[in-house]
């Protein structure tokens, strides 16, 4: 999944690179200046500056350029006057470059409501704006083929640290929103929140408790063969385990963190060799043998969720997915 994040007159800044970290897939930034950090203290500097040395139409030239140099296909996620230009170019791009728009409270776009998208478009509004109805644009634009409104209850700069409106819960919020299950969704079908080492919570416990045992030195009380202990003959064999429980935690989901905790399997390998999103994009996921890797504790779930995304879709599959486990299939 290739993104290129269109920002606001702000331009690139250090927490929308961030921003880009926390989606699926690689990122670009396009923003007004080039490249060039502004690091304007005020919105009303950013404004200014950008009304007039860049303005709109510049601005969308720079995106459209930056669309033509960059292989596709991609999703454009603009922000304010980068999601006025976003929406101006929706019309036009090629859906082979192209495959989504998501425009995030651009105010500009009032003054273009006969854009006609050719690729599906979300439009995601502030709760209100100075210049405009945001209830009457948006009820003219909910009608037009390709096109998603979104009223969201929150301020004009909500996804932007920089901004006097930013709220946190709104960007973690829309965050998610954006991933549409597809960052938390492994190339192979698997939902990593339902994975056992997934954010575990024994980890930790599993750490705490191996120092401690080797702050005692157990490992040498536990060798003595004494009446008293007994039951710690098999203490090597636990220790063993209780490493592997220590270094059994996945931070971050498969398609994030670079595979299963961290490590690239060969599906995940396959798919990237053909540009795929995940197997659902393949015709051979059935006599596929690089799933017999999960199919001892998973069974038959990573095909069967593979088609309920191809039935759902990306963003709405989860509620169809399978249990984990095969002792929690039965």
């Amino acid at each position: 999944m290739r993104n290129i994040l269109v920002s606001d007159i702000f331009g690139k800044t250090p927490a929308l690179t961030e921003l880009g970290n926390e989606l699926p897939g690689t990122f670009e930034i396009v923003d007004p200046y080039c490249g060039l950090s502004m690091e304007f203290k005020e919105e009303s500097a950013a404004y200014q500056y950008f009304t007039e040395n860049v303005g709109l139409d510049r601005y969308c030239e720079i995106l459209s350029k930056k669309i033509d140099e960059t292989p596709g296909p991609v999703t454009l996620i603009g922000f304010s006057a980068g999601a006025s230009a976003a929406w101006r170019l929706s019309e036009t791009v090629s859906p082979e470059k192209v495959r989504r728009v998501v425009c995030f409270y651009g105010s500009q776009i009032r003054n273009w409501c006969t854009t006609s998208p050719v690729v599906p478009t979300d439009l995601v509004f502030a709760r209100k704006e100075l210049r405009f109805s945001v209830t009457e644009l948006a009820d003219d634009l909910s009608g037009k083929k390709n096109v998603r409104v979104h009223r969201s209850t929150y301020l004009h700069g909500f996804m932007n640290p920089a901004s006097l409106n930013f709220n946190e819960a709104a960007y973690a919020g829309y965050i998610h929103w954006l991933t549409g299950g597809l960052a938390e969704t492994a190339y192979c079908g698997i939902y990593c929140p339902d994975c056992i080492r997934y954010n575990n919570r024994f980890e930790s416990h599993a750490q705490h408790l191996k120092e401690e045992l080797e702050k005692a030195a157990f490992h040498e009380y536990a060798a003595v063969d004494s009446p008293f202990g007994a039951n710690f003959s098999h203490y090597n064999e636990f220790s063993e385990v209780l490493g592997a429980l220590a270094e059994s935690g996945c931070k971050k989901p498969c398609r994030v963190g670079g595979g299963c905790s961290g490590t690239p399997c060969k599906i995940m390998e396959c798919c990237l060799s053909k540009k795929y999103e995940g197997c659902w994009e393949c015709d051979e996921v059935d006599a596929c043998g690089n799933f017999d890797l999960l199919e001892p504790r998973c069974g038959e779930m990573p095909k069967n969720n593979i088609r309920a995304i191809k039935q759902h879709g990306i963003h709405d599959w989860i509620a169809f997915r399978e249990p984990f486990y095969i002792w929690q299939q039965t």
